[in-house]
């Protein structure tokens, strides 16, 4: 009876041990990466050296220059202070050498450069993209001003809030409807958006979608726009028109805004800058995509809040780990929930959480039968758009920093913005749900430490339960099954 009780022990913990590295593996089936590219960033001479085993096997597609390092102060940064650095592009040729292989003859150079494939971005909000399942915005002709419907009021928006974003520069990652570079009108309300379209995508796509989702920055931007009015929106095309982009083209557009923001700054133009990342990277979970971690942890460097969407790819079953961008610690990761406080059913795990939309009446999470939406502007006052998903959380909690630091010149006089926005935020049942309110009327006294992010280490913590259980039924049936601790030898038997 004993032995039968272990037995039944041994295989529910193994059962288990595998729906946690299933939901996993499920996370990466959609992994992609632009076929044969790579990335690597440094100075000159440490790139040259890093490329000497392959400098016959590929060719320079691109160069991006990111001068901004040499402005960042002794911080600890790897790169601060550095001048010329660069990211190069590299196609291999070779038919003999992968990618894989590239990097490891890189590593083994010891050359002191940041390197990773090319990895594929998608906007985070849209199903149909590798990773989720498909739906596309709804168009509704209900018009009416974005910031009276549910969402708002959740986050504890109100019409008195003490600031409207004024000398606050924000950069959105995103997709473009327009043709070419400029300011264009991209809200209901005709909110003022300088568009950047000189970033190459990568052609052909490397993920073919047939949706068209051209309009999903200009929502995102709306939806901050709706809290904070007078910020100074810019919109990065990074992503194509179905929501696709690569990550030489996010993080080249990054260090140019970064380095305008350090440049603005300086100068006295503005009292500051977020980003805002309502996209995911391709990269396996716990992959750290090291050119683009390098590069967002120099905006944390000098100030630049960085808001990140979790991620769509959850299930009702239980929720994953935010992905890159959102997994960094200096990140806030910006999960999903429904009007009724919950986690939407797609939603990643986050930092924080702002209306997502959701609620599904089928018992699981399918993307037709949801019932509630956010509202965005389109393009032209004639129609609006309804969206679901963590990318549309995302700048909501966008507007909490803008608006800090506008009320605070800069940056809010005992704690990082981000430590603010999670340390005001309303606790609830799925975790803490932003409220624009209280960070701007409750700053923290004092905050002794730089957060540690919340998502990773109950990532380790788990990770580390289920090894450790999977370790104790394994010697349990062992020892039930009456193994000998040792095997004696064949050849030299006890006498």
């Amino acid at each position: 009876m004993k032995r039968q009780l272990t037995l039944t022990f041994c295989c529910v913990i193994a059962l288990l041990g595998m729906l946690f590295f299933g939901r996993i593996a499920h996370a990466d089936n959609y992994v992609r990466a632009v076929e044969n590219q790579l990335l690597i960033l440094g100075t000159p001479p440490e790139i040259q050296q890093a490329l000497q085993p392959i400098a016959q096997q590929v060719d320079n597609l691109n160069v991006a220059p990111m001068n901004w390092f040499q402005m960042l102060p002794p911080s600890g940064h790897p790169l601060a202070g550095q001048p010329n650095v660069q990211m190069h592009q590299l196609l291999i040729f070779d038919p003999t050498l992968t990618v894989e292989d590239a990097l490891q003859q890189i590593a083994g150079t010891g050359a002191f450069v940041f390197a990773s494939p090319n990895w594929v971005t998608a906007a985070a909000g849209v199903w149909y993209i590798e990773g989720a399942p498909s739906v596309p915005a709804v168009v509704t002709t209900t018009v009416a001003p974005l910031n009276t419907q549910v969402g708002f009021a959740q986050v504890g928006y109100t019409t008195t809030l003490a600031a409207t974003g004024e000398r606050v520069q924000v950069g959105i990652f995103d997709t473009s409807p327009y043709q070419s570079d400029g300011t264009f009108p991209a809200a209901v309300a005709s909110l003022p958006l300088t568009v950047h379209h000189e970033f190459t995508l990568p052609s052909p796509s490397p993920v073919p979608t047939t949706t068209i989702v051209d309009e999903h920055g200009t929502a995102v931007a709306s939806l901050s726009g709706a809290v904070a009015e007078s910020a100074d929106y810019h919109l990065y095309r990074v992503l194509n028109n179905g929501g696709v982009g690569d990550l030489f083209t996010l993080n080249a557009a990054l260090s140019s805004f970064i380095d305008d923001s350090i440049i603005q700054f300086g100068n006295g133009l503005i009292d500051g800058a977020v980003i805002n990342l309502s996209l995911v990277v391709h990269a396996p979970l716990g992959d750290p995509v090291p050119p683009l971690d390098v590069v967002l942890a120099g905006a944390d460097v000098v100030g630049i809040p960085i808001i990140a969407a979790a991620g769509n790819e959850s299930d009702e079953f239980g929720a994953l780990p935010p992905k890159v961008p959102a997994s960094y610690p200096y990140t806030l990761a910006v999960s999903g929930v429904n009007s009724a406080d919950l986690r939407a059913c797609f939603s990643h795990i986050g930092d924080i959480a702002g209306f997502s939309g959701e609620t599904f009446t089928n018992g699981t999470c399918d993307p037709p039968t949801m019932t509630q939406r956010i509202r965005t502007a389109a393009i032209g006052d004639s129609r609006q758009l309804e969206w679901a998903g963590t990318s549309f959380a995302t700048p909501l909690v966008t507007a909490g920093a803008i608006l800090l630091l506008d009320k605070f010149d800069g940056q809010p006089p005992t704690a990082h913005v981000n430590d603010v926005l999670r340390q005001t935020a309303r606790v609830v049942d799925a975790g803490s749900i932003l409220d624009l309110h209280a960070a701007l009327n409750e700053v923290p006294l004092a905050v002794t430490t730089r957060y540690v992010h919340a998502t990773a280490l109950n990532r380790l913590l788990i990770f580390v339960v289920v090894i450790g259980l999977c370790s104790l039924s394994l010697w349990l049936c062992v020892k039930s099954l009456g193994f000998p601790r040792t095997i004696k030898s064949a050849r030299n038997p006890d006498p």
